[in-house]
C-alpha cells in the first residue's frame, strides 16, 4: 500500500450501528455518517470510487489529518497502530459473522502445492480478544470460543513479531493460526494464514510437501 490516503472497505453506519461495505452504503453521506473502526481513531469518513473500476468504492478519512492517526492509513503500516487496528477489524468482522449478520471469512491455505480455502470456526460462540490461557497465562491475539467458553481456535495478528516457541509451546492444547495484519486490512473475507499449530493432518507441516525425501519436515 502507498503513502496517501487509506482506502478502508468496511465501516460503521452512525444511525444504525451496523457494518457496511462501501459498495453498499449511500454515496456523499453527511458528515459523521460513516465512523472508522479503528478504536484509536474513530474519525468520519466519505464514500469514493476506485480509479478504473466501474462500480466500486471504498471508504476514506474525511481530512489528511485525521487519517495520519489511523492504524489503517499507510503512513502507519509498521507501527503497532497497524496492528492493533487489523487486531480489533477481525475481531468485529468474526463477531458479525458469529451472529449471522455477515459472512464468515474465509481460510486460506497453502496445501500440497494448491491453495485451499476453508469455512473454519462453526463451533464457536463468542469472539473474545486478547484472551488468556489459563495454564500459561500467554493471551491470544482473538480467540474463538465455544458455549461453553473452551478455545474453538486462537488467532494472532502478524505485524512485526511472529509467534516465537513460547507462545507455540502455550498453545500446544489449542488449534491455532497466525494471519498477517496488512492482509486482514487488505481483505477481511479471505485470511491467508502464515503459520499454524495443531489443525487437522491435512493442513499440518506435514501435508504442506514443502521438503524433499530424506530433509527433516520444516517448522511453520
Amino acid at each position: 500500500m502507498r503513502n496517501g490516503a487509506s482506502r478502508i472497505l468496511l465501516a460503521c453506519e452512525v444511525a444504525t450501528g451496523a457494518l457496511l461495505k462501501a459498495d453498499t452504503a449511500r454515496h456523499l453521506p453527511p458528515e459523521g455518517t460513516y465512523q472508522c473502526l479503528d478504536p484509536n481513531c474513530g474519525g468520519d469518513l466519505n464514500v469514493c470510487r476506485w480509479p478504473n473500476r466501474p462500480g466500486q468504492f471504498y471508504f476514506r478519512h474525511r481530512t489528511a489529518s485525521a487519517s495520519a492517526a489511523c492504524g489503517f492509513h499507510s503512513s502507519n503500516e509498521r507501527t503497532q497502530r497497524r496492528h492493533e487496528a487489523a487486531k480489533h477489524l477481525l475481531a468485529v468482522v468474526l463477531n458479525e459473522a458469529i451472529q449471522h449478520r455477515e459472512p464468515m471469512p474465509l481460510l486460506e491455505f497453502h496445501v500440497a502445492g494448491a491453495t485451499r480455502h476453508v469455512l473454519p470456526f462453526i463451533g464457536a460462540k463468542r469472539v473474545v480478544p486478547e484472551w488468556e490461557c489459563r495454564r500459561t497465562g500467554k493471551r491470544a491475539d482473538i480467540a474463538l470460543l465455544d458455549g461453553l467458553d473452551e478455545p474453538v481456535l486462537l488467532i494472532e495478528v502478524f505485524h512485526t513479531h511472529a509467534v516465537d516457541r513460547h507462545k507455540k509451546k502455550a498453545y500446544s492444547d489449542y488449534w491455532w493460526i497466525e494471519v498477517e495484519a496488512n492482509a486482514i486490512i487488505a481483505n477481511h473475507g479471505c485470511l491467508p494464514v502464515i503459520h499454524s499449530g495443531n489443525l487437522p493432518y491435512v493442513f499440518a507441516p506435514q501435508a504442506q510437501q514443502r521438503t524433499l525425501p530424506g530433509m527433516p519436515v520444516r517448522e511453520w
